[in-house]
């Protein structure tokens, strides 16, 4: 499928081969969407540096497929990257933050057998 620009988003249907065209193509993209992407980006993570490694991070997975024009909106395209690296984003705190709960709850068994036995002699 050929790349087709949503709106007038800039051109960057050409193959990325690490010149300077394909540099202004990624600055483009990048100007162009950016502050559209923060924003629900940071809707969801409520942290504004989260948002915008989410967002850079979106733009270097979605980058190949986009400068081999297998994207038809870039714009879609890339909200959708945005949202589902957010909700994996979530997704990880929330299982690290819980880890940190249990372990402060919980606290490690060796210390529990040592008190376990320290309890026994008396």
């Amino acid at each position: 499928m050929a790349f087709a620009p949503a709106r007038s988003m800039p051109k960057c249907s050409a193959a990325y081969t690490g010149d300077v065209a394909g540099s202004d193509a990624l600055e483009g993209l990048v100007r162009f969407y950016h502050r559209r992407l923060v924003a629900p980006a940071y809707a969801l993570c409520e942290n504004r540096s989260d948002a915008e490694d989410i967002v850079a991070d979106a733009y270097v997975r979605t980058w190949p497929r986009l400068v081999r024009g297998q994207v038809y909106d870039p714009a879609a395209y890339l909200r959708r990257a945005v949202v589902n690296d957010t909700a994996s984003w979530r997704r990880h705190r929330f299982v690290v933050r819980r880890e940190e709960l249990r372990r402060r709850v919980n606290p490690a068994p060796d210390i529990a057998e040592d008190q376990v036995a320290g309890q026994d002699e008396l």
